[in-house]
């Protein structure tokens, strides 16, 4: 198919709702709306069906109780600011800013100066102030998520725990990069990335070799 007939297959087949009430919608409609603000928006009302509610009440995550959905949504958090951090610049070519622009604002930045430092490759002091801000403000998310490591299933353990590595470790090339992060996207060194990887990768193979469910065997009559 050329992409004419694709586009003309998804504008025929689907059909654009309204009235959505999925997290992930709400937020990037609130985000959406806050750059079109004077001020931050103070309050969001969210008509919602008692279904989404009640199914809300029932998320668990497996091999711990309901304290960790806590833990796990400062993981969340933790993870996704760290993804808007090393993809800042890259966001900004996109037309996009997914850093909170409230508090870029109460350091004196704007859109215009993050793509000015973008087009530019130069620094500004602002910019750096407000990303060591950020930086140490998702620090603190990811040391509040830390607890709940340990409460997962042993099979899943390993895994979450080199990703809270990883993503820190974004973090580390941030600072060690002075925050001058607009002009390249900083990475996690190879070496680094194996080094963490490998030994979670044994960590979780040998964690699911131990929990491995036994197999019933049927001797035939």
């Amino acid at each position: 198919m050329t992409r004419k007939e694709i586009c003309d297959f998804i504008n025929r087949e689907l059909t654009v709702a309204t009235g959505c009430t999925e997290p992930a919608a709400v937020a990037l409609t609130a985000a959406t709306a806050r750059e079109y603000m004077c001020a931050p928006i103070e309050k969001i009302e969210i008509h919602a069906s008692s279904n989404m509610i009640k199914n809300v009440m029932a998320v668990h995550i497996p091999g711990i109780k309901s304290a960790g959905i806590e833990y796990a949504a400062a993981l969340g958090v933790a993870f996704q600011i760290t993804n808007f951090l090393r993809d800042v610049g890259e966001d900004l070519d996109r037309g996009r800013i997914y850093l909170p622009t409230d508090e870029l604002a109460s350091f004196g930045v704007d859109r215009e100066l993050l793509g000015w430092c973008r087009s530019t490759g130069a620094a500004d002091p602002r910019v750096r102030r407000a990303l060591a801000y950020l930086v140490a403000r998702t620090r603190a998310i990811y040391r509040r998520a830390a607890p709940g490591i340990p409460m997962l299933a042993p099979v899943s353990r390993a895994c979450v725990a080199t990703a809270f590595c990883l993503y820190g470790g974004i973090l580390d090339e941030i600072e060690a990069a002075g925050y001058h992060i607009l002009a390249r996207r900083v990475e996690v060194p190879s070496h680094r990335r194996l080094a963490v990887a490998l030994p979670g990768l044994s960590r979780a193979l040998l964690a699911r070799a131990r929990h491995r469910p036994k197999t019933l065997r049927t001797v035939p009559a």
